[in-house]
């Protein structure tokens, strides 16, 4: 196994950032306050991220990162 870096600043201060986004229906509790019912997952996004420099390479970036240090000597 390889440690991927930073196509930019080559730092290996990465991360793989999931966003979720939870919906849920809002109700009239027996209180007469708001409340929520039903969540569901309506979508989500995702990245990576390098710490260091903020850059946010795709995958295909990454993956051509790791490629050119294979072959370097």
């Amino acid at each position: 196994m390889k440690q991927i870096v930073c196509p930019i600043c080559g730092s290996q201060a990465l991360r793989h950032i999931e966003d979720v986004f939870l919906v849920w229906t809002p109700i009239l509790n027996d209180n007469g306050e708001l409340g929520r019912l039903d969540p569901k997952t309506e979508g989500f996004s995702e990245y990576f991220e390098c710490r260091e420099c903020g850059h946010r390479p795709c995958e295909a970036e990454l993956l051509s990162s790791a490629e050119d240090r294979r072959v370097a000597p």
